[in-house]
């Protein structure tokens, strides 16, 4: 028998799949995926020299 929390029953709301291998199999839930790329792009537009943002005039000098 599992024992039912709180957060385990969002995670049966958000994705049946992923609490079914959790009660099952007792795989955790994967982790998403990483910002790197959002984090890459907003450097270029507004952290490096010459940025992006600036160049193709979405920012201001």
């Amino acid at each position: 028998m599992i024992k039912l929390s709180r957060s385990k029953l969002k995670l049966f709301f958000d994705c049946h799949r992923c609490f079914w291998f959790y009660a099952a199999k007792s795989i955790a839930r994967p982790f998403g995926t990483p910002y790197t790329i959002n984090n890459a792009v907003d450097f270029l537009f507004t952290h490096t020299k010459y940025g992006l943002g600036k160049h193709i005039g979405i920012l201001e000098t």
